[in-house]
């Protein structure tokens, strides 16, 4: 994944460069100079720069009418993932959709679907999230990129997680590993090991928890520019190994590690929403409720994907703890609203679906490569 954009960029890089010697710069190529650029301050975390590159093409004379038009968008809106601007992202990734047709290389659909199945999760839309989710699969096992196929397993893995089906979620976490050991992707290693650690944790498989922990942070101390925020999301799986291996001073290190980290990436990101998910649950279990409660309530008034009904119910056991049992009951209605409703079955019927379509892909994946 990673190898070709990089030799995109090379290619591009040296097009724009000798056409700049000649003194003529056409639009396309110009463009092309501002998405090289963009793409590889994005990939340093630079995002402020990243984000005056984007300006710049989005400025240029023409600019709708270039071939270059949607792949800026498409950046652009994978920026704006980045730096916690999701609904700007939601819009604009939608709006690369009619595009795709007129672009023949299969990595910007997997991009493109990959993204809005996320967007759609933080929105609570399971439904348009698996449908976006099995585009991206499709697309991804066409191309025969293992990376996507990894990124795409991790993303339902953490589907599964966030629904409590903890065995399906540890199968795809699976999966995502074997994928991604075929891969020299930095990025999708790290993610895969970050999280299978949570995973592994959650369900007190600690030797393999604590493995994950540490391939995972010996890459995110490699981030190439991207050390906190890599860094961050690798708290929750080891929040919750400190917790079943019942270390409480090294739950306390993690925990002020965490919030100093927060305060040096972007408040809404994914990395930052991953970690005060975390530290809401481990201070419930700590029995420090006010503390649980108040990062219950920043989760609850953002679109950051956490699933309703866990959210509620550990609402509602603060409030009981804290002896507001009117709360407590309210908070605990809300969560049995969100326990059985045709959504849910919906949802349990397409997640059956997407597992069939996957495994039969996988087989003709492994056939074509023997």
């Amino acid at each position: 994944m990673r190898v070709r954009h990089t030799k995109l960029l090379s290619l591009l890089f040296s097009l724009t460069t000798i056409l700049l010697h000649a003194g003529e710069i056409p639009t396309d190529t110009l463009l092309a100079h501002f998405y090289n650029r963009a793409a590889n301050l994005m990939e340093e975390g630079h995002y402020d720069e990243a984000q005056r590159s984007f300006d710049s093409a989005f400025a240029t004379r023409n600019v709708k009418h270039s071939f270059m038009y949607p792949i800026l968008l498409n950046e652009q809106a994978t920026l704006l993932i980045y730096v916690g601007k999701t609904e700007e992202a939601f819009a604009m990734k939608k709006n690369v959709l009619p595009y795709l047709p007129q672009i023949d290389d299969l990595e910007k659909h997997i991009s493109v679907y990959n993204d809005l199945g996320l967007l759609y999760r933080q929105h609570q839309m399971n439904d348009s999230t698996l449908y976006y989710y099995n585009k991206a699969l499709d697309s991804a096992l066409q191309y025969g990129d293992e990376s996507w196929i990894a990124h795409i397993c991790n993303n339902v893995s953490i589907l599964y997680f966030n629904i409590r089906q903890l065995d399906e979620a540890e199968k795809y976490t699976d999966m995502a590993t074997e994928h991604a050991a075929r891969t020299e992707d930095p990025f999708v290693a790290f993610t895969t090991w970050q999280i299978r650690a949570t995973i592994k944790a959650e369900l007190n498989k600690l030797d393999d928890a604590e493995k994950s922990n540490r391939k995972a942070w010996n890459i995110a101390c490699h981030g190439e520019g991207n050390e906190d925020l890599w860094k961050i999301r690798c708290l929750p799986g080891m929040l919750r190994l400190f917790e079943r291996k019942e270390q409480p001073d090294s739950i306390d290190h993690y925990l002020k590690l965490g919030n100093k980290l927060l305060q040096r990436v972007p408040s809404n990101s994914i990395a930052a929403i991953g970690f005060i998910q975390s530290r809401a649950a481990t201070e419930t279990n700590r029995k420090n409720y006010a503390r649980a409660l108040k990062d219950f309530h920043w989760l609850r008034n953002r679109k950051t994907g956490t699933e309703p009904k866990t959210l509620f119910t550990q609402m509602a056991r603060c409030y009981d703890a804290l002896g507001n049992p009117k709360l407590a009951y309210t908070y605990m209605d809300s969560a049995r609203m969100w326990t059985d409703t045709l959504a849910q079955h919906n949802l349990t019927q397409q997640m059956a679906e997407f597992n069939v379509k996957y495994h039969t892909q996988e087989k003709e994946l492994e056939i074509a490569h023997l």
